[in-house]
């Protein structure tokens, strides 16, 4: 099978997207991390933080399907990318280690956002390859997913 421009393109920018994201979230994951376990009772707060993260998942994917409802895909797509680069660039800089309410909030943000992130982007990736043959497919599938884990590998 020859591999035209098109095809190659349609593997490497949904690969080039999760990888992306996948760097933007190990490193947004990692300095929440090192803030927050600085604080005294960072290490006890985990269990709760856990819990109101799987809480809090449910109504923020009913909130980004309404919002693809209204807006339609490519928009809510973006506006979570916008949304999330948007809270995080204006948090940054006030963040500091310790017990503080705004790094709690973050904590829990960043799994949740980029669980809708990557939710989105995969959904983004079979919408590309939805009329592509079956079995192409699953090889982009397999390429776009390997591209992935070396990414976070590397990025880890």
């Amino acid at each position: 099978m020859v591999k035209t421009y098109r095809d190659r393109q349609q593997t490497f920018l949904p690969a080039l997207a999760l990888g992306l994201t996948t760097a933007a979230f190990i490193i947004a994951k990692t300095g929440r991390d090192a803030l927050f376990f600085q604080g005294s009772g960072g290490l006890l707060q985990l269990p709760l933080v856990y819990i109101n993260i799987g809480v809090a998942s449910l109504p923020l994917a009913l909130i980004f399907v309404k919002a693809m409802k209204i807006w339609g895909a490519r928009p809510a797509r973006v506006g979570i990318l916008l949304f999330a680069a948007t809270v995080m660039a204006a948090c940054a800089p006030v963040l500091q280690a310790g017990d503080s309410v705004l790094l709690l909030a973050i904590f829990m943000f960043i799994p949740a956002v980029f669980g809708l992130i990557f939710a989105s982007l995969w959904l983004l990736a079979s919408d590309i390859f939805e009329k592509t043959e079956k079995s192409a497919a699953a090889r982009a599938f397999s390429k776009v997913g390997a591209a992935l884990s070396l990414e976070a590998w590397w990025a880890a």
